[in-house]
Order: structure tokens, then sequence, then C-alpha cells
């Protein structure tokens, strides 16, 4: 869950590029809803005019002033990281007098998130991790390097082209922190809490070891399919125990071999003055190592982080439960922060030169690929007419094939009759939910300290025979993406005597 201040470093800076002239508002589709909350919606949009090349359209309401000028922040702030492989791609803006929205354009990338990839309690093999993280890392450079820190870096904010290049997304809590040579430190507590840094909890901070300690916990992540603890605050009993005694032998890192423990040794360290720094970080030896063709250090006999304590870190977190660890000054009460309410901003990718913007010769820029993932899910499917018109069906449909999630499943009942047996099996595992219409419902977890909500929506599938057959696709909605895994599975489990072993590899129409 996201929390958040609100403090900008560019609100006076100029309007973005505006895009897509009022003559052109026709040329493009609007295909479907990715995502919804409180900030307005993210919509899978198509260029008829350009091949039926999408996009994800991030929008908020034009009355809403103070929605309008987070989302021109955050397109400032995008359009200077413009042209980096890892980090989406800016299109534009537009103000739409028709719809009563400001409109924001980013490319849509076609591998899903990153934490859709991640099996809870498991992990990825260290050489996905690593591949990733490579990458993870090198967006992140290239931002400090333009002054811009992202502050909620997590899997949900981290997503993937088919060819597993990764992109950091979501730039909403992003902000400069320096400019003309000129640091300044920052006082707003923002981001999710999982994820960060421990001294923004407690005074103004630096901006760039927050951001790699976000790192540290999604690389945790990735390697284990957990997360070491709800907050870096002497509140989370886990991480007294990793700060005082720097102890591998707790989950998740006694699951972890011993180079991916050193490098964690010194990006999750306490005192960000001693946080390794993102050029240490590069020419760590499980940065460098070859986990694809070698199995040398995975069976590594596993050892603590340190032979001895951190003065630092002894000296500023009390072993008694009495108080926070000391700082030289003090900040506001952890408990007064406010976790609001945000629906999930994420989307899936790949896309550019949707609304028709020339690219130049500029090397990185971007090609659209089909939409595909890997996986044993079925394939969602969108007809042609849904997309593009027919002058533009002369190449293949860039969104014929949609990016596949994990988290779906397909079973031999109709709809009605499938929607009354997940209720049951909704109600014996204590789900709270209601339906949205006949074909979608919005879901919670009773344990509200879980914070998560995810949307199931039941779409029939066309089959030539006389079966009925319903695809059930499961989206996050709100909360933590591997907490909303483990709900996903726990469902499908408990579904499992609804589901063939056949695989239903037929199209469905989304609206």
């Amino acid at each position: 869950m996201s929390v958040a201040t609100t403090k900008s470093g560019v609100e006076n800076a100029p309007d973005p590029d505006v895009v897509v002239p009022k003559s052109h508002i026709q040329l493009w589709t609007i295909i479907r809803t990715l995502g919804e909350g409180a900030f307005g919606e993210v919509k899978l949009v198509v260029d008829r005019n350009n091949d039926g090349y999408p996009a994800a359209m991030k929008c908020v309401c034009s009355s809403d002033k103070k929605d309008i000028l987070a989302l021109r922040k955050e397109a400032i702030i995008m359009k200077k990281c413009r042209g980096h492989p890892n980090i989406v791609y800016y299109i534009g803006t537009r103000e739409d007098h028709e719809m009563n929205e400001y409109q924001l354009f980013l490319e849509y990338c076609d591998g899903g998130e990153l934490y859709d990839r991640i099996e809870p309690d498991v992990g990825l093999p260290v050489a996905k991790c690593q591949h990733y993280f490579r990458q993870l890392i090198e967006g992140v450079r290239y931002m400090h390097s333009l002054g811009i820190t992202h502050r909620d870096i997590k899997p949900e904010n981290i997503l993937l082209l088919e060819n597993d290049q990764l992109k950091i997304a979501d730039f909403g809590m992003a902000t400069i922190f320096k400019s003309d040579g000129n640091e300044r430190f920052l006082d707003t507590t923002c981001g999710s809490k999982p994820y960060i840094a421990p001294e923004v909890f407690l005074q103004s901070y630096k901006a760039e070891p927050n951001d790699i300690w976000a790192c540290g916990i999604v690389l945790v992540a990735m390697l284990s399919g957990v997360l070491p603890w709800a907050e870096a605050t002497s509140e989370s009993a886990e991480f007294k125990t990793f700060v005082i005694d720097r102890s591998v032998e707790l989950n998740p890192f006694n699951r972890m071999d011993l180079e991916s423990l050193q490098l964690l040794k010194i990006i999750l360290e306490y005192n960000w003055e001693k946080r390794a720094t993102i050029e240490r970080i590069q020419n760590h030896s499980w940065m460098k190592a070859d986990f694809g063709s070698t199995n040398v250090i995975m069976n590594r006999k596993k050892r603590m982080f340190g032979m001895t304590h951190s003065t630092t870190l002894s000296n500023n977190l009390p072993r008694d439960d009495s108080s926070q660890p000391s700082v030289k000054k003090p900040k506001r009460d952890i408990s007064k922060l406010v976790d609001p309410d945000i629906l999930a901003q994420s989307q899936p990718p790949q896309a550019r030169n949707v609304l028709g913007e020339s690219s130049g010769n500029d090397p990185s820029n971007l090609v659209c690929r089909p939409f595909t993932q890997p996986g044993n899910s079925e394939m969602l499917l969108l007809s042609h007419s849904q997309v593009i018109s027919s002058a533009s069906q002369r190449m293949s449909n860039p969104l014929e094939k949609l990016a596949r999630r994990m988290t779906r499943i397909a079973v031999n009942l109709t709809i009605p009759i499938f929607s009354q047996k997940l209720s049951t099996v909704l109600d014996q595992l204590k789900y709270e939910y209601r339906l949205l219409d006949s074909r979608t419902m919005i879901v919670k977890y009773v344990n509200k300290l879980d914070g998560c909500s995810f949307i199931i929506n039941m779409l029939s599938i066309p089959d030539g025979g006389n079966e009925d057959k319903v695809l059930v696709d499961f989206r996050r909605s709100k909360g933590d993406g591997l907490l909303f895994k483990k709900h996903f599975l726990a469902v499908k489990s408990a579904l499992q005597d609804l589901i063939p072993n056949n695989i239903i590899p037929l199209p469905v129409y989304l609206v």
C-alpha cells in the first residue's frame, strides 16, 4: 500500500508536450480499462492511424486541479527520462475537453508486471533475478543521473516486455532531488511501506539511498517470493532482528546462496551513508557472475551476513521494544501515516508512436510486438472489429495476442453456475465480495491488515461444440502483488475440482 503526502519539485514547471491535435481525437480506440482508482483510470487504447499500435492512457478528470497537477508532474518527469530502454516510454499528454479528461499516454508493455513472474514463497531462478536486477539498477542509475528519484520502486511498478526487457513504470511519486549540481534532502514520506528505507520514516533523507534500498527489497522478493518485513521500523520484529543480529537464519535469507546474501548485505545497510551506491552494486561479483551456465555458487555453504555487528546498527537501534532507532532529529509519528486506498495503476507493456509522434532515428525507439507472455494459461484474443478499422487490417493486428497473466483459470460451466460455486468458495475462505455486474466481482480478504483486493471477471468462451466454457480472469486491484498471487492460488485450489485437465485455448472477446 502506498503512502504519500503531496509535495512536488516540479510544481511550477512548464506543461509537457501536448500531443494529438483535435482533428485526430477519433483516430484512437479505447479497448478496455487496465486499472482504476482514486487517481482516475488507466486504459488500453490503440492508434487506428498507426496500424493499431497500442498505448496505456492514464487519465484524470479535468475538473480536479490537484490530480491534473500530479499527472502533469508525472508527465514532465517521464519526459525527462524518455529514451532509456529500462524506463517506460513517455509518448505525450492531451487535454480532452469532450471527455473532460487530462490524459497521459505511455508505452504499453506486453510482458506484464514483474510480480506476476514471481512464485510466492519460492521466487525466481537466480539467473532470472540477475537478469531483471541488472536492468532495474541500470534504469535507476539513469534516472538518478538526471536528478530524478522514483520513490515507489516495487514489483507492481516494474513492467516487462515479451522479450524480458524490464521497464520501470508509474512515476506518480517521483520528484527531482538534484538540479544544477545542487542536491536537496527530501522530507515527504511516500512509497509502499515494505520497500521504504528506514531513514524515510524518521527524518529528512537523501533520495538515492532510498531508491537503492527499495531495489534491494525487490531483489529479496525475486529471490525468495516473500517480503522480509512489513516495514523497516522498530514496529517490525523481523526488521529489528535483521538490524541488530545481522542474522540470515530467518526466512527468507536462510534460503539464499552466499553471493546473493553478500550483495543484499551492502544494499540493505541500515546506515544510509554506508549503503551501497549504484556503482558498487554494478561492480559486485553477483552482478557479473554467469548464473546461466553454471551452478557453482548456487550450492555454496550459506553463512552469516557478517562476523561482527555493525557499530552503527547496534548503537542506533535499541535492544528494547520501547522506541525506534535514535536519530538526530525527530520526525512524524509513523502511526499517523495514512495509507490511501489507491487501486493498482500498473499496466502491462509495449508501444510507441501510438499517437503519431515522430520518433526520428533514436536507437531507443520501441518496436511494437505481438502481445504474448510465457506461460501455460489461455490466450486472450481481440476481434479485429474491436481494434482497428478494415484499412489497418492488412498488417498483423498487434493486439491479437494480449499479455497473458498467470492468474486465470478456465472451466466447463456456464457463468451463472460457476458464479454460484465461486460465491460458495469465497464464503468458505472468508472473503468479502460484491458483484459489479453479472460476470464481474470485486473481492477483499476479511483481514483488513492484508490490504489486498482483486477483481474476478468471468468471460464466455465461444465454442463450436455444445459444451459451455468460461475463462475466469483474476486481476489485482489493490495491495501487494505477492499477496494477491497467494490469494489467487488459494481460490484456485478450492476450485480445483471444477478445472478440467485439458487446456482450453479458445479466444474470448474483451470489452
